[in-house]
């Protein structure tokens, strides 16, 4: 589900697909992201649940919650 979802995605949000994890819980996908794309995604989340009725043939409720960071930002 999530590689269909990011294949479908616009660019400014399949980074956050792709470094996400996810499961299925009934007609909820809960997705894992990292710890920096949390407000992002959160602020996008009618994108993700659209994404996922588009990737997945139905509609899905979904929820967010952070992961570990994703280490883009250390060391700069």
């Amino acid at each position: 589900l999530l590689a269909a979802m990011a294949a479908q995605a616009r660019p400014s949000l399949a980074p956050s697909i792709r470094t996400a994890s996810a499961r299925l819980e009934g007609d909820t996908l809960f997705l894992e992201v990292a710890a920096d794309w949390k407000v992002f995604a959160e602020m996008h989340l009618d994108d993700y649940r659209e994404l996922a009725r588009k990737a997945g043939g139905r509609p899905f409720k979904v929820k967010v919650a952070a992961g570990p960071a994703s280490g883009a930002l250390i060391g700069r």
